[in-house]
């Protein structure tokens, strides 16, 4: 029996127990009354409102008047700063031209075999052999296609764009860490730099400079500025007040301090701030060639104008290549770096990592083993043994001579004797799918634009702007507070202000189209991936492709499937943006506590139960986490799928670009970025308590 004050209290931890969660973590300020009054309050004015704009006949817009003039303002600017300080820009544009030539002219004039001996034993030395292995597969691929050269134009622009990148985020980093307030004023410079779509940076810096590469790489250096400095920050504010203090007590000076003891122990940190920043910057670098920079960039754009996918696969597959090195590269320098085997003074191990026993009876044969297995310990540390090691030398040798074969001469005119080539393979397979598969996709697509994109864009577009301010501010302020409310109607204000009220509603209709498929089928692969460990393994094999991929690529299959429009470009979208929900929903699931489970079992409970009521409610933060990233993947890659058809804001950024047209760059740009702040700041309000209680 249960009398009526475990009644009470039951329903008073209601929302704490699994079946509650949705009812609880909707309730979150105040109680339920509270909150049931908010919502009638908005639903009345949302009514109130509607009956008045049909009633005086009012347009649904954002008043046009109200239009802020900044154009006039920012082009005075420009035109001043330029007639000004031409002499700043003249030295800056000469002085990276110099850099870029020079590099450029040091790789291509170096032997391609000279350049790939150097890559793989520096990938071998600091990182695996396994590295070493696929590397040379990229070079093979990449020599064999016939893109040696434009590889090497893109690393010459990548290399000077990241020594400035580096140097200037070590010294942000450094001075935020020393400076709380210097941080304060930092952090927001930093979240609209990362908010702000990389195309929006071209049109300030085509104005001042003009094409190719001074322009591509300032805004490299801009775009990909931000993860060395966040990280640079954070790993210095992690080293052990001990160590400092100990370092101090020997007389040990700021400089010796930081560079000694700070430095040497954020090192993991740093490294995976600078191994971020080589990933944004080669996206951008391949970016770059729409603006004439040249490199594997310029053979991507080609191909997606021309409508020659073939062409463009092979220059992505050549930046997959690059890509996944670099990441895997920079993922092996930011771990700690631990000596295998024993000391200098200590015997050698063996090559199964023990001390060898000497036999004084053993034969030639098994000693002849230990010492090579000793010698594969000692120059394969990683490899595991004899064996292993004999494979992958025996692999260095098949690709470094197809490597060897597929490169071309020492003076770049004749090509090397392994040669292949996608573009007629690829091509046939898409005039293939064309012709016979195609006809059974366009209904669905047209079926997605008539039913579901479309009314979705019209309601926002035919709905007052009163309500969606007062709907998403209210949404904010149940979310994460007051505060949060009332700057979200400030952005709503400042992106009707600046004339993008129109472009920011269907952009907003674009992702939330985007954002709905990807979280769907992001959720069920992450479910499928933490019920699976082949499963999770294949899956985080293809995520890491996906995310170590330049978002300019994602266009091309999204063309060759679905042709130019707004559902290439959704497509593309979901693509882009479905990695991080699959991640956190596997990983949250994976950590949701063993005993909550078991418990749900005893009481009786199905595994369906036992997945909706417990797993996902437990991983429900972790969820909506993946769920926030993926929502900001999609803003960014709706802005570059403008580049096929995707109406909105991105193809305000595009026009803006293709015409040089810096204030309606700007609008568009400040518009993106406010849109992608107000969707942060309200997505991340939710989940974080259901932990806590089920926890509870």
């Amino acid at each position: 029996m249960v009398d009526a004050t475990d009644q009470i209290a039951m329903s008073e931890i209601r929302p704490i127990t699994v079946r509650g969660l949705q009812f609880g973590a909707l309730v979150k300020r105040g109680s339920s009354y509270s909150f049931l009054l908010q919502l009638i309050a908005v639903v009345a004015a949302t009514g109130m409102t509607l009956v008045l704009y049909g009633f005086l006949g009012m347009d649904h817009n954002f008043p046009a008047e109200w239009k802020l003039p900044v154009g006039e303002a920012i082009d005075a600017i420009v035109d001043a700063t330029v007639r000004t300080i031409p002499w700043l820009f003249s030295g800056i544009r000469s002085t990276i031209i110099t850099a870029v030539d020079f590099t450029e002219h040091v790789l291509l004039s170096t032997s391609p075999l000279v350049i790939a001996a150097v890559v793989v034993i520096a990938v071998a030395t600091l990182a695996s052999v396994r590295l070493a292995l696929f590397g040379l597969v990229g070079i093979t691929f990449v020599g064999a296609t016939g893109l040696w050269e434009p590889t090497m134009e893109t690393a010459a622009l990548m290399a000077v764009a990241l020594l400035f990148a580096v140097v200037f985020g070590l010294v942000l980093g450094v001075l935020a860490a020393r400076s709380d307030r210097f941080t304060q004023l930092l952090r927001p410079v930093l979240d609209a730099m990362q908010s702000c779509p990389s195309l929006v940076y071209f049109i300030p810096f085509l104005i001042v400079f003009g094409t190719g590469a001074p322009s591509a790489v300032l805004i490299t250096i801009i775009y990909s500025l931000p993860p060395v400095v966040r990280l640079t920050n954070l790993g210095l504010r992690e080293v052990p007040p001990e160590a400092i203090e100990a370092a101090r007590a020997f007389g040990a000076s700021k400089v010796q301090v930081l560079t000694k003891v700070e430095l040497p122990l954020a090192r993991p940190s740093i490294m995976l701030g600078v191994n971020q920043t080589v990933m944004l910057a080669l996206s951008v670098v391949v970016m770059a060639g729409m603006i004439g920079a040249g490199g594997l960039g310029i053979e991507v754009w080609r191909s997606v104008q021309q409508l020659r996918f073939g062409r463009g696969l092979q220059a992505g597959l050549a930046i997959v290549f690059i890509a996944i090195l670099i990441d895997r590269l920079g993922y092996a320098l930011s771990q700690p770096r631990i000596t295998p085997g024993t000391t200098r003074s200590a015997p050698v191990a063996g090559f199964d990592g023990n001390q060898p026993s000497v036999d004084k009876n053993e034969t030639m044969r098994a000693k002849a083993r230990r010492h090579v297995g000793r010698l594969a310990k000692r120059v394969y540390p990683k490899s595991g043994g004899l064996y292993p090691a004999i494979f992958q030398a025996a692999a260095l040798i098949i690709l470094a001579t197809a490597a060897a074969l597929a490169l071309p001469s020492a003076d770049g005119n004749s090509p090397g004797l392994l040669t292949f080539s996608l573009n007629g393979p690829v091509d046939n397979a898409i005039r293939w799918f064309n012709l016979n598969v195609a006809p059974y996709i366009h209904p669905v697509r047209d079926f997605l634009i008539r039913n579901i994109l479309l009314p979705f864009v019209k309601s926002l577009l035919w709905m007052p702007w009163p309500i969606v301010t007062l709907v998403v501010g209210w949404l904010a302020f149940r979310r994460r507070g007051a505060g949060t409310g009332l700057i979200s109607v400030a952005a709503l204000f400042l992106i009707g202000m600046l004339g993008m009220w129109q472009h920011a509603m269907t952009t907003l209709a674009i992702v939330g189209v985007a954002v709905a498929i990807s979280v769907t089928l992001g959720v069920a692969i992450g479910i499928l991936m933490a019920k699976s460990n082949v499963i999770e393994a294949v899956g985080r094999a293809v995520l890491d492709v996906m995310q170590t991929l330049p978002i300019f690529l994602f266009i091309i299959p999204a063309v060759m499937f679905l042709g130019i429009g707004i559902v290439a470009g959704i497509f593309a979208t979901v693509i882009y943006s479905m990695p991080p929900v699959i991640r956190l929903t596997n990983l949250g699931l994976r950590q949701v506590n063993i005993e909550m489970v078991e418990a749900a079992r005893a009481f009786g409970a199905t595994e369906s139960q036992v997945l909706w009521k417990v797993r996902i409610a437990a991983a429900l933060p972790s969820i909506m986490l993946g769920v926030t990233q993926t929502t900001m993947s999609a803003l960014a890659m709706v802005v570059v799928s403008a580049m096929i058809g995707t109406i909105g804001l991105g193809e305000r950024v595009m026009w803006a670009v293709g015409s040089v047209n810096l204030p309606l760059g700007f609008e568009a740009g400040v518009s993106v970025i406010t849109l992608a702040m107000l969707l942060d700041r309200i997505l991340q309000g939710g989940g974080g308590g259901k932990s806590k209680k089920l926890a509870a």
